[in-house]
């Protein structure tokens, strides 16, 4: 008997959220249809469509993050806070 192998729901909705399509996904695991037909009829997944766009960017946090950065009001830069 051959050993079940396990795949990620949360691989699979990212690759969804990623605009691949199911039969590239089936491709990538290299599922058979029966398998394929197992893991798309999960509740889970049964109604989850692919992202219509496929965005070959992503936004990268290069920003320090250092205090002297932070944004301060005019009050405190004075040092005559209000209460």
């Amino acid at each position: 008997m051959e050993e079940k192998r396990a795949l990620s729901l949360r691989e699979i909705m990212t690759m969804l959220d990623a605009g691949m399509t199911r039969k590239e996904i089936n491709e990538y695991f290299g599922l058979n249809p029966r398998e394929a037909k197992v893991i798309w009829s999960d509740p889970r997944l049964t109604n989850k469509k692919p992202a219509k766009y496929k965005v070959g960017v992503f936004l990268a946090d290069d920003l320090p993050t250092s205090p002297e950065l932070e944004v301060t009001n005019d009050a405190e830069k004075e040092g005559n806070g209000v209460h």
